[in-house]
This record gives structure tokens, C-alpha cells and sequence, in this order.
């Protein structure tokens, strides 16, 4: 095999690209089991011995004409950090002989997104060959090595840098996904998910699938009414946790005009507790079976009236808490202590054409104004189970 030269700079960036992604994981992981210890959860009863760890060291290698990442977790008592290179498969770089690139390979991987390679033991050569855009998770994986010695892969992820660069863009929402995809399956069967039986991970990623395929159904049918897709999304919580972070949903919440100045009780969506922002959000869910843009693609663009009569419900919802005699009442009825809370506004699908005006326009709304649609609870929700795929 001939062997390939990296540039310098091209090292020391992608050394420093994947330091940060370790970094990122690990503090991520930490945080996420922190905020999970304060609900009272028994982590080590829901997540594999090696995220319990108070610290974790990583080892990275990097296959040059492959442009492939090995990123492996290594339990220990302090945080280290190693990057190797490597030319040919990055579990070459194991074979200190050579043997494995003249040899047979047990299996061979090309373009695949989503495998996860668990509690296997390979003897008598080399494991596997990748090539391609590729994502793998490598779990309790152990093979001998030419010289009779023997490694283990406690946990690794092997993926193309350009998958990489993805996940290390998105690094919280991709840890998220790993870390609740255990929590979740736990809460499901009251038990630690195993990924060396697969008697219920089956079941439970089938049922991630069709929840994924009704929702998506739901939210492109035009007919479509508010109450049905919040009664939808309120037997199935997971979707407001994966797309915006929250939990603890307080569904169809009423708050009583007790000075009757608003003609009406409020009565917003959902409110629920933010686990990034820990502070409370008031959701509201609206149908726009038009674009959301006026003047798309011209200067002048803005947004339409059913954005702005969106914002201005949602001020009247998030006000109402300003008053301390309104917040003594809603906590009397809900035993929940609301404060200054931000608003989310669901509202309507765009296209990739209309992506880039909604995300300048978002930009001139108040910071307690979030406007989300439905295109993006759906790819939040989508990536959650692709992740989910991945690890089981």
C-alpha cells in the first residue's frame, strides 16, 4: 500500500477538530447524567459502566487516504487525549506488523450510516475493511491482533470526516440522542438497554418509527387541526423532548383571567420545563396552509400575519406571569412555580427556498419569541431515531 502524506496544517487542524469533539462529548455526557442525578435517576442502572465515569480518555486515529475518524472512549481516572495516523483502515493502525493490509478481512462496510457492530470477538484477522461515507458504533468489540495480544473497544465510533464535521456541529443534539436513547429505553422497560440482545430494541426502534411516520403524516395534511396534533403529541412526549428540549409538558393549561382583562381565560398549549434553559416554556401549535413569507425571495420580505398574530398570543401567555397574583393562582392549580418563561411558536412548513428568508426574519423577533415549524420538529425527531438506529 503506498503510503499517503498529510500536510501539516491539515493534521493540526483535523487533531484540533477532533479534540474539541472529545472534549464537547465529554462535557455534554456530564452535563446530561448531572441534570438526570437531579431528577433522581439511578444512572448507573440506565447507562454502560464507561459514561458513569467521572472522566473518560479518548483515543483518535485518522486514516489519511481514507479520511476515515476512529474516536474510542477508554474508561479511566483522568482525561487524556491521544491522536494517531494511519494509512488504510483506521483499525490498521492497531497491527503494529502489517499483516491485516495483506490479509483477509472478515467483513467489508461501503457507504453505510447507522451500524453498530456489538460485543463481537474476531480471531484470525482483521475485522473489517470501510470504505465510503460511513458512521459505525463499535460496542464491547474485541479481536486478536497478529502477535496474539487482544483489543477491546469498550465503546468507539468510527465515521468519514465529512459525517464527522456534521456531528461535531450538531455534537449536543448528537450526544443527547445517544444519552436518551438509553434513558428512554429504560423508562420503556424498566431496564438497562442491552445491546447484546436485541429482543426489545427491535420493538422499541419500530416503535420510535411509527411514531416518527404518523407525526409526519399529521403535520403535511392540510386538514390537520391544532387540538389533533397536540393530542397527538401529548401521548407521545418523546417528540417534544427530542424537538425542543422539553419536559414535564403541561398540556391545554388554563389561565384564569381572575382581573378579566382579557375578555377570556388564556388557554396556550403546552407549557414544560426546558432542561437546557431551565426555565419554563409556554408552546403554542398553529396551522399556516400558506407560506409564511410574504415577498419571498425579494428585499423586502416579512413575515406573514399568522407569524405576528402568533407572537402577539404568546406575549399575552408569557405577561400574564409577570403579575405575582397570576402566578400565585396558575401555581395553586398546577403546583408549578412559572417565571419569566420564553414562548415557542409552532407554525407551519417552508421549503429550502423559503429556509434562508425565515432564518434572517427570526432574527429581528424578541429573544422571548422562538419560532419553530414543523419541518424542524420533524428532522429533530428523524435524527433521534437515525441516532438511535446507530447505537443499537
Amino acid at each position: 500500500m503506498r503510503n499517503i502524506k498529510i500536510k501539516k496544517n491539515k493534521r493540526v487542524k483535523i487533531k484540533r477538530e477532533v479534540k474539541e469533539f472529545v472534549l464537547k462529548f465529554q462535557e455534554n455526557v456530564k452535563r446530561q447524567l448531572t441534570l438526570l442525578k437531579k431528577m433522581d435517576v439511578n444512572i448507573n442502572e440506565v447507562f454502560p459502566k464507561i459514561f458513569c465515569n467521572k472522566e473518560m480518555s479518548f483515543e483518535a486515529i485518522y486514516s489519511i487516504d481514507k479520511e476515515h475518524i476512529l474516536i474510542r472512549m477508554i474508561s479511566s481516572d483522568k482525561f487524556e487525549y491521544k491522536f494517531n495516523l494511519v494509512n488504510g483502515d483506521v483499525i490498521d493502525y492497531f497491527d503494529e506488523s502489517g499483516t491485516w493490509s495483506r490479509g483477509p478481512v472478515a467483513f467489508k462496510i461501503q457507504d453505510c450510516f447507522g451500524v453498530n457492530l456489538k460485543n463481537i470477538n474476531i480471531i484470525g484477522g482483521k475485522p473489517f475493511s470501510l470504505d465510503g461515507e460511513i458512521f459505525i458504533t463499535l460496542d464491547g468489540m474485541e479481536f486478536s491482533l497478529p502477535n496474539d495480544k487482544r483489543i477491546t473497544l469498550e465503546y468507539a465510533s468510527i465515521m468519514s470526516y465529512k459525517i464527522f464535521l456534521e456531528k461535531l456541529r450538531n455534537i449536543d443534539i448528537f450526544v443527547d440522542n445517544i444519552i436518551f436513547t438509553y434513558f428512554d429505553y429504560f423508562k420503556t422497560y424498566n431496564e438497562k438497554l442491552n445491546l447484546s440482545e436485541d429482543t426489545k430494541i427491535e420493538e422499541y426502534k419500530n416503535q420510535l418509527k411509527i411514531v416518527g411516520d404518523k407525526f409526519l403524516k399529521l403535520i403535511h395534511d392540510t386538514n390537520t387541526k391544532e387540538l389533533e396534533i397536540d393530542s397527538f403529541i401529548e401521548k407521545n412526549p418523546i417528540i417534544l423532548e427530542k424537538g425542543l428540549d422539553i419536559i414535564t409538558p403541561i398540556h391545554q393549561v388554563v389561565l384564569t383571567d381572575i382581573f378579566e382583562e382579557y375578555g377570556q381565560d388564556l388557554k396556550p398549549d403546552v407549557i414544560g420545563f426546558n432542561k437546557y434553559t431551565n426555565g419554563w416554556s409556554i408552546i403554542d401549535y398553529k396551522r399556516a396552509k400558506r407560506s409564511l413569507i410574504k415577498n419571498n425571495g425579494k428585499v423586502r420580505c416579512a413575515f406573514k400575519s399568522e407569524v405576528n398574530d402568533l407572537e402577539a398570543q404568546l406575549r399575552d401567555y408569557r405577561e400574564y406571569f409577570n403579575d405575582s397574583t397570576k402566578r400565585k393562582e396558575f401555581y395553586n392549580k398546577y403546583k408549578v412555580d412559572v417565571e419569566y418563561p420564553d414562548t415557542i411558536g409552532i407554525i407551519g412548513l417552508i421549503d429550502e427556498i423559503e429556509e434562508k428568508q425565515f432564518n434572517r426574519l427570526i432574527l429581528d423577533k424578541p429573544k422571548w419569541f422562538n419560532v419553530r415549524t414543523y419541518n424542524y420538529l420533524e428532522k429533530k425527531f428523524k435524527d433521534y431515531i437515525q441516532d438511535s438506529i446507530s447505537l443499537s
